[in-house]
């Protein structure tokens, strides 16, 4: 999956477990670089040549990269790398570079992922002394992106929020809105992880009209985005939900995400906006049965009895409408239906992927059907005491599925949120 870059949101007194999120993060790229992959269905049919052209290298790497070819992306990435060195092109090749350490980031090598980011921006550093091009500006905020996401996968989440603050800087610098808008949305989830709601909101508010519509209404500044491409607002509209969540928004929450369920998703995409959607609904359901016990009423298996004898209390009570219309046991129900439909969907976009093993580590849509497993089995085990030994036993069904597969995972963010949930 392209990063907006890969990422984990953090536990909340909502829910029990971490959910995978998606972080934006464009491949940076040459100017003259295409791609001239050809598209059958979902796949892409990457066009390999002998050839020691960098820009030929490079569009086959990226190619490569999107098909979930990292270890082959890696290989060409460093042969354009140095073939860019060779002609001193040290913008090319210090994007090559920072694309290199993306492909070892995606397989789990920190190491090598850390020494190739460090090797771009010595190369793109700007120097105090002279003046900068655009371009050099550019290729250096990108791969300061690229370090922060290294810095994030690895749970190091204020050093992260720090490297995009610096990119920040350069990208309002050179008025590249385009990517200062990846950037925020990058930075809202960190803001998130490390608790700062309120700000995190705030981020995301200047392109929420550009999120929920796609393009501006009113016409912008120069320099200004007037529209966003489908991949961006997708995972914008995601980040813009959670935030709603987590502020306690959840009617808009889940207006946000109904409305981007509805776009032409690709099925890794859909699935992650109905593990949002189900994150919402069970939040709600949170709050009718914090509303119950508020009221004295007894524990959670005399819910049913609530729902029908009180409605009249209910609705005394200040909530929202969507929580008037639909009981606790409603808000359960839609957020099991959520998550199951996410795990249908990824189950769907594994077997038509190429590496669908889970000892490829760059197997990343397996990764993502095992946070969506855990927030099923968090859930579950809500409900377990009250309900019916059918809930013990799909918890049962999802631990034998996945905690074989947990041993083969790489060392980073997922593997240690659920080291800590399945403890």
């Amino acid at each position: 999956m392209e990063s907006l870059i890969n990422s984990i949101s953090k536990s909340t007194s909502t829910l029990g477990f971490a959910l995978l999120l998606i972080l934006l993060a464009e491949i940076p790229v040459s100017k003259t670089t295409k791609v001239s992959a050809e598209t059958s269905g979902i796949s892409k049919i990457c066009e390999l040549q002998t050839s020691r052209n960098p820009s030929v290298l490079e569009t086959e790497s990226k190619c490569l990269y999107e098909t979930g070819r990292y270890n082959e992306a890696a290989q060409k990435w460093e042969q354009a790398a140095k073939e860019y060195e060779k002609i001193g092109d040290k913008i090319n090749q210090g994007l090559a570079l920072s694309n290199l350490s993306l492909s070892y980031q995606k397989l789990g090598s920190w190491e090598q992922a850390k020494t190739y980011i460090q090797a771009s921006l010595q190369v793109l550093r700007p120097k105090n002394n002279q003046n900068t091009s655009y371009n050099r500006l550019q290729a250096y905020a990108q791969a300061l992106d690229i370090q922060a996401n290294l810095a994030y996968a690895q749970n190091q989440t204020e050093e992260a929020l720090k490297i995009w603050k610096q990119a920040e800087q350069i990208y309002i610098q050179i008025e590249d809105n385009s990517r200062l808008m990846v950037n925020q949305l990058n930075q809202a989830q960190a803001l998130q992880i490390l608790g700062y709601h309120v700000q995190a909101e705030k981020n995301l508010s200047k392109w929420k009209e550009i999120l929920t519509t796609g393009k501006r209404q009113q016409s912008s500044k120069p320099g200004q985005i007037n529209q966003v491409d489908s991949k961006t607002q997708v995972q914008g509209l995601r980040i813009l939900a959670n935030t709603y969540r987590l502020l306690g928004k959840l009617d808009e929450s889940e207006k946000v995400l109904k409305k981007a369920i509805e776009l032409n998703l690709p099925k890794e995409e859909k699935a992650a906006m109905f593990l949002s959607l189900g994150n919402t609904q069970r939040a709600k359901a949170k709050n009718l049965r914090e509303l119950r016990e508020a009221n004295n009423y007894k524990e959670y298996k005399d819910c049913k009895q609530y729902e029908s004898s009180d409605k009249k209390q209910l609705k005394q009570q200040s909530v929202d409408e969507s929580q008037k219309e639909f009981s606790e046991s409603d808000y359960i129900r839609k957020a099991k239906d959520s998550y199951q439909k996410a795990v249908d969907i990824l189950n769907q976009a594994i077997a038509s992927s190429p590496n669908n093993n889970i000892k490829n580590p760059s197997n990343y849509l397996l990764k993502n059907k095992i946070q969506i497993q855990l927030n099923q089995i968090s859930l579950l085990s809500e409900l377990k005491e009250n309900n019916a030994q059918s809930d013990a036993e799909k918890i049962g069904e999802i631990l034998r599925e996945i905690k074989p597969k947990l041993k083969q995972l790489p060392e980073g963010r997922i593997k240690i949120f659920a080291q800590i949930n399945l403890a």
